[in-house]
This record gives structure tokens, sequence and C-alpha cells, in this order.
């Protein structure tokens, strides 16, 4: 008798679970949706400002990659957690920064010699995508050739990149690069690459950028305002950062003399490659 009364208590306790919701954590706001983050709940917009945003999630890369399975971390594979992200969001389904960078060093037999440095084509190929790029430096020497006061230059080219993200790459995100040197492929001790899924308005105008920062974690990450973000300090240079946080410079448009390429995708075969 005891062992039935014992079985009837713990059939009312499953019971009394199977109705009774459970209470669910104040952070689930932000928790991933199976990798992808609400982007909505996290951009956030000073008093006067307007986040815009033309995708409503995001998948956010930011694990550390391996070089195989050696152990060994594959460092500055910051353009393989952007094309993770890219990959991610086109396909809607997981593409993770580890399978991006086994695909970019499939031809490498010592697992220990992989390179953070993507070859897009083999990328693209392997993911059944089309690579685009624009080199902002160019457009930028473009601008300063043509006399373009310096303010000036960096708003044009904000607003360039926002341009292409409208217009190519609203739905997926668009990959922006930074080196320190200004340069395409320029040699700056400091370079490191994002991904735009956003960006800032404030009387018409665009102030800042949202962007997927692998080098931040998650869920913040995932849409952090360029200008306080992991990118000012290193590109910028930490003199120079203090020096202009101390004028009260524009940091935002600052870096703009650092964004040197910007680079999106589209299925195999929509348009041109990379």
């Amino acid at each position: 008798m005891k062992a039935l009364g014992f079985l009837a208590g713990c059939l009312a306790v499953l019971m009394l679970l199977q109705v009774v919701p459970c209470p669910v954590p104040a952070s689930a706001e932000n928790a991933p949706m199976d990798g992808y983050y609400d982007l909505s709940a996290i951009a956030a917009a000073d008093e006067g400002e307007t986040a815009v945003l033309l995708m409503d999630s995001s998948y956010y890369s930011g694990d550390m990659i391996y070089k195989g399975r050696t152990g060994r971390p594959l460092n500055g594979a910051c353009a393989m957690h952007c094309a993770s992200v890219l990959i991610s969001n086109l396909r809607g389904e997981i593409v993770t920064g580890q399978e991006v960078a086994r695909a970019n060093n499939r031809d490498i037999r010592d697992e220990r010699r992989w390179t953070p440095f993507v070859s897009w084509g083999k990328v693209a190929s392997q993911f059944d995508i089309s690579v685009r790029t624009e080199d902002l430096a160019q457009y930028g020497n473009y601008l300063k050739n043509h006399k373009i006061r310096t303010d000036e230059r960096r708003a044009r080219k904000m607003a360039r990149i926002v341009e292409i993200y409208r217009d190519r790459a609203k739905n997926v995100g668009m990959m922006i690069h930074f080196n320190s040197s200004g340069k395409l492929n320029g040699s700056g001790n400091h370079r490191h690459a994002v991904v735009l899924v956003g960006y800032i308005e404030r009387d018409g105008e665009i102030v800042d950028l949202l962007i997927n920062d692998s080098s931040v974690a998650a869920p913040g990450g995932a849409c952090v305002r360029m200008s306080r973000s992991s990118l000012p300090e290193p590109i910028i240079g930490a003199k120079k950062y203090m020096k202009a946080l101390e004028s009260g410079e524009d940091i935002a448009m600052l870096l703009m003399d650092y964004a040197v390429s910007c680079r999106w995708i589209v299925r195999d075969g929509e348009g041109d490659s990379y």
C-alpha cells in the first residue's frame, strides 16, 4: 500500500508540472534563437536618435576557432566569423566559423599551418555563394582628390556604406573591414572585420553604424554601436583615440578613415562573383 501511495504522489507531481508553467528568466528576451539574436532587443539609440535595422535577427559567431583537430587557436579569424554570420543569415541555418575555417584551409594538409586569411574563392565554392566587394579606401581617396573636406568625406563614406547595405545586403548583413593603415592592402598593425546590421540616425543624418562584432560577447556583440565596439582604440591607436575622446571628436566618423572595404554575399549565380 505504501508503494502504491508513493506512485500516486509521483503521478500527481507530474500532472502538476504539465499544467503549471515554469517561470521564464528575465534574461530570456536576449537569449539566442538557435544561435540567432533578436536585434531589436539589443540595438540601442540615445535620446533624439533612431536605430534602423534592415533585418530582424542575425546569427552571432564569436566562439574560438581552432586549427583543425590540433587544439591550437586560429587567431585573427574575425573575417571567418563574418563569413559565418553572412552565410548563416543567407541560408537560415547555421554555418559555424569552424566550418568556414575548414573550407578555407581545405588544401592545407598540415592543420598546424592553417591560416586565418580568407580565400573567398574557396569559401564561395564550398557554400554555393557569390561574393561581392567594394573598395572603400579607393572611394575615400576619390573624395580626397576632389578636395572634399575631412568631415564631409567621412560622412559621405558612412552614407555610402549604408547605401550598399540597403540596396544589396539588407536581409543578410555586410562585412566591413578596417585597417589601421587606412589602405585596402596596407600593413597596418591592427585590422578587424565586422558585419553591418543597421545604423543610427539623428536629425535625418547617419551618425553611427550598428555592427555584429565577434570580439564583443553575445548578446551585445550581435548588435553593438560601432563607436562603442571593440574597434575604436586598436584601430585608431591608443594615443589618437584618447586625444579624440578628450577633444570630443566624433569617434564613429573618425573610424571612417580606416574602413577599407565592404563585402557582401548572394546565392551562387545571382550577379557578379568576388
